[in-house]
């Protein structure tokens, strides 16, 4: 290792019938992010809009668990990226809904009785929306639940 970026080789992570290769570009953007600006850098909703255009739609849980394992993979090269709870990354994604930066496309019944499955894609003309960085801040009051402690990621 010869600083705090290393090569590594890639980890091929698989899960509901969709097979990636981390890093991907973007990933490794986030990863790079993380080491010029430090550990408050934001990444999910990054992370999300690169998945999406990456793969053109999922669902929620999938897109977490994919997340959950490029954060155990950044944290190998240095960058620690906390995981994140299956709650705290559905209603991230719901902010960015919204915020109109993703868009239900269609739903199926997912392998639980009776829960339907939605599927997500990235809204295009909102590609370059400040909020991708921080979509708390369309909220007048996300500074206050930052100095409270309240997670806001």
């Amino acid at each position: 290792m010869f600083g705090l970026i290393s090569i590594m080789e890639s980890l091929v992570v698989e899960y509901g019938g969709l097979k990636i290769e981390i890093p991907r570009d973007f990933e490794e953007d986030i990863i790079l992010y993380f080491y010029a600006a430090g550990k408050r850098t934001p990444r999910t909703g990054l992370w999300i809009r690169g998945h999406l255009l990456d793969v053109g739609e999922d669902y929620p849980y999938r897109m977490w668990k994919f997340y959950n394992q490029f954060c155990l993979y950044a944290r190998k090269r240095g960058a620690f990226l906390p995981t994140v709870s299956y709650v705290s990354f559905v209603r991230y994604i719901h902010l960015l809904k919204d915020l109109g930066l993703i868009e239900k496309v269609r739903e199926e019944p997912s392998k639980k009785k009776g829960i339907m499955r939605s599927y997500y894609k990235v809204v295009e003309a909102n590609l370059r929306s400040h909020y991708w960085i921080n979509p708390y801040s369309v909220y007048e009051s996300w500074r206050r639940w930052k100095e409270k402690g309240f997670k806001t990621e």
